[in-house]
């Protein structure tokens, strides 16, 4: 029983639960499941904090891990005074330059984007 009382996830043909990786993967390398359960929760936190120093993560059999940068784009409006700056990721609609006179109310974000 987990927390709230609910039982546990369990694995299903297409699904496997966190502790079967773990067991396997402290098995295989000869240490104890705790250790291998602390490493598998550090994993993606430090796979976070290198994309944000703006490392490329690579995996060797599970392709590399990039913040796209971002990118320009040309005004779908023709006549429109060129092109604007916006991330890639963001929706076309808040790629419009804003109103004279405004400050760009659509933020520019970043997207985590991964090759295999």
């Amino acid at each position: 029983m987990s927390r709230g009382g609910e039982a546990a996830p369990t694995a299903t043909p297409d699904r496997v639960a966190k502790p079967e990786p773990v067991r396997r993967a402290a098995q295989r390398a000869d240490r104890d499941e705790a250790a291998a359960a602390a490493v598998a929760d550090a994993f993606p936190e430090e796979l976070y904090v290198a994309l944000r120093q703006g490392h490329r993560v690579s995996l060797r059999g599970s392709g590399a891990f990039f913040i796209r940068p971002e990118r320009e784009t040309r005004s779908a409006r023709p006549g429109s005074s060129g092109s604007v700056r916006r991330s890639a990721g963001t929706p076309c609609s808040a790629g419009r330059p804003p109103p004279a006179g405004r400050a760009d109310a659509a933020p520019a974000r970043t997207a985590v984007s991964s090759r295999a």
